[in-house]
């Protein structure tokens, strides 16, 4: 789940590199070799949020046994997270107005009652997190759950807040403190959304599209291995930073490289940098509410998730790199395309590189 998104949003997070080649003796004049390779990540670092919209596709809000259901009102809300390998700080905002709610008690318009004028309103804390991924992956059949004392970095799928929660029905108010909130993270819903704000009882259900999410990520790993011709095998290492929009379903990319082991190949044994970009196709992505919906439910979370608000999607990443081998006698140099599983926590890509000698 892309979260990225994948998740998960995710997302998509790119990583690269080269890997896999022919068999080739390193001579001083240039030599092309086509690299081929997977990788898959192990370590997400820090990450830091920024979404905020929006426009609303649906609300429900129950309070004193009564609800009110609105397809129409002003919605705007924020979110500013930072996230340490499992910890989250941050804040988010929520504000609802509407003249319009009607309960499910009602058979009148709210226009022609007090109870139509209806507003949701609260500032909170952001301290924690449900994950739609956590690292290092130990449970290849539920790559999309964080299993208990496992994991030493997670892709948020929902930031946990906790504030003051003010209610306007009417001409009653209410406020209801320390109440926790749910925010989903736009990883899970690529282009726009919809995207869940909600507590985790279900009292509250909202379900609306953002207008900009944007992400950085810092110190992110990935390792994978590397097969070069039939009988030379080798692995790397990336640490890659990126920044990406979820809007736009697109990211900027960069970091270090590392190749290591090959023993018939000597000259792979490198390091340097790559640069690239990715994009979050359509193609291949599914809808993941309903599963969403179940992990959850697993963890005692009893809400139904309001329809599309998840898709899970992988990416394509693009780029170009500059090796040096640890000999320092050669360069490498060339171009690659990964292509990310949906969803996107792993890839396989391949690479064109010319080898220069010195």
């Amino acid at each position: 789940m892309k979260t990225r998104s994948a998740l998960v949003g995710a997302t998509s997070a790119t990583l690269l590199i080269l890997l896999l080649g022919s068999n080739v003796a390193i001579a001083a004049e240039n030599q092309r070799i086509t690299l081929s390779y997977s990788g898959i990540m192990t370590d997400i670092g820090s990450q830091s949020y920024r979404s905020s919209g929006g426009s609303l596709v649906s609300a429900s809000v129950t309070v004193a046994g009564k609800t009110f259901s609105l397809t129409s009102a002003h919605l705007e809300y924020s979110i500013d997270a930072k996230v340490q390998g499992n910890n989250v700080a941050g804040q988010a905002t929520l504000q609802l107005k509407s003249h319009g709610a009607k309960s499910g008690e009602d058979t009148n318009s709210a226009e022609d009652n007090n109870s139509g004028q209806f507003s949701v309103a609260g500032r909170f804390d952001l301290t924690g997190m449900i994950p739609a991924i956590g690292f290092p992956i130990t449970d290849p059949t539920n790559p999309l759950a964080c299993l208990p004392n496992s994991c030493t970095s997670q892709i948020p799928g929902f930031l946990i807040g906790v504030g003051d929660l003010k209610l306007k029905i009417g001409d009653s108010r209410i406020t209801l403190p320390s109440t926790p909130m749910l925010f989903e993270s736009a990883y899970l819903n690529p282009f726009g959304g919809p995207i869940f704000i909600g507590t985790p009882d279900g009292s509250i259900s909202i379900a609306v599209k953002y207008t900009s999410a944007i992400s950085h990520w810092a110190n992110v790993k990935t390792s994978g291995t590397v097969q070069a011709g039939t009988t030379d095998q080798g692995a790397f290492t990336l640490v890659s930073d990126l920044t990406e929009n979820l809007l736009k379903g697109t990211e900027t990319d960069r970091g270090k490289i590392t190749l290591f082991g090959f023993a018939s190949t000597p000259a792979l044994n490198s390091a340097g940098e790559f640069k690239g970009k990715s994009v979050i196709p359509t193609a291949g992505e599914f809808d993941c509410t309903s599963m969403l919906t179940g992990q959850l439910n697993s963890i005692g979370i009893p809400i139904t998730l309001p329809p599309n608000t998840c898709t899970a999607t992988g990416a394509t990443s693009t780029g170009g790199f500059e090796l040096r081998s640890v000999q320092g006698e050669n360069e490498i140099k060339g171009t690659y395309v990964d292509n990310w599983f949906v969803p996107a926590i792993g890839f396989v890509g391949q690479s064109t590189a010319t080898i220069q000698g010195h």
